[in-house]
């Protein structure tokens, strides 16, 4: 597909770029069909509500560009930007662990925007998939070509299930029990994944049972056509345990102190050295592709 055809045009110079990037993209399930629990509903907004959507997108990132946002409403890298609306919540290097997550004071976060009840959550409500008031916590997920997150469950002391992702601008995959990582630039001890979902524009997946707290979730970079926006629509479980707001909050990605930073990618699939050997890995696949 995509994979290969990229692989080929970076020649015989590039090879060995081509081979560590075969090595890493595994685009094969293990398993046919989708995980118990998950349910693809494609086109599920037409074209035009995807087009107004995706602008409306990109006056929330103009707001955050302008600082116009609350501070912990954005957090981002530079291969990704997530903007937090209704609710924040810690993770990565905010946390001491897996497990540890907690919701931010919602004072700390923008609220949620008038044009997502209007835009998106109302279509979920009249196709009756939510209660009216049910969904309080929106995340805007921006991922650039090349970004990715890792695989993981969404904290189930937060949220409440079923998850709903909405899907806009390129097309993408969701890959569930896959471990990924690299190490000198190359593919470190990859594992397939079980299952892989994939998300045209416009569609909308909503993850309950098995696939929202049996296996993990991520995407990998090989999984991005090109930029691709999500709406993670929750629902903010009225007892999640909460942050304490007299206490300092560290940043979860950009500028998070190094101490901080690798005790959370001991966690995470790669191990310590994860996050640098995966920006390695990206410069050298543009360097020689």
């Amino acid at each position: 597909g995509a994979l290969q055809r990229r692989a080929r045009s970076c020649g015989p110079p590039a090879r060995r770029c081509a081979q560590e990037e075969e090595a890493v993209d595994t685009t094969e399930a293990l398993k046919p069909g989708l995980p118990d629990g998950l349910t693809v509903k494609e086109a599920f907004f037409t074209e035009e509500e995807c087009r107004r959507i995706e602008g409306r997108i990109e006056g929330l990132i103009l707001l955050a560009e302008a600082g116009k946002l609350k501070e912990h409403t954005v957090d981002g890298t530079s291969l990704r930007s997530k903007y937090f609306l209704g609710f924040g919540y810690t993770y990565g290097a905010q946390t001491a662990g897996r497990g540890e997550e907690r919701v931010l004071p919602p004072e700390l976060v923008d609220p949620v925007p008038a044009w997502v009840h209007e835009l998106v959550i109302s279509r979920l409500q009249d196709r009756n998939i939510f209660p009216q008031g049910w969904i309080n916590s929106v995340v805007v997920n921006d991922y650039r070509p090349g970004g990715m997150i890792v695989s993981h469950i969404d904290p189930p002391q937060l949220f409440d299930r079923p998850i709903a992702i909405c899907s806009f601008h390129a097309a993408g995959r969701l890959v569930f029990g896959a471990g990924f990582g690299f190490h000198s630039g190359a593919a470190a001890n990859p594992r397939p994944p079980k299952y892989i979902a994939r998300l045209p524009r416009g569609s909308l997946a909503l993850m309950d049972g098995y696939s929202a707290n049996g296996i993990t979730h991520g995407i990998r970079p090989v999984d991005l056509s090109g930029r691709r926006v999500s709406a993670v629509l929750r629902r903010v479980l009225p007892d999640a345990p909460r942050v304490d707001a007299t206490l300092p909050l560290p940043p979860a990605q950009r500028g998070a102190k190094r101490e901080l930073l690798r005790r959370w990618l001991m966690e995470v699939d790669g191990g310590e050295g994860f996050l640098l050997d995966h920006l390695r890995a990206l410069a050298a696949r543009r360097s020689c592709c």
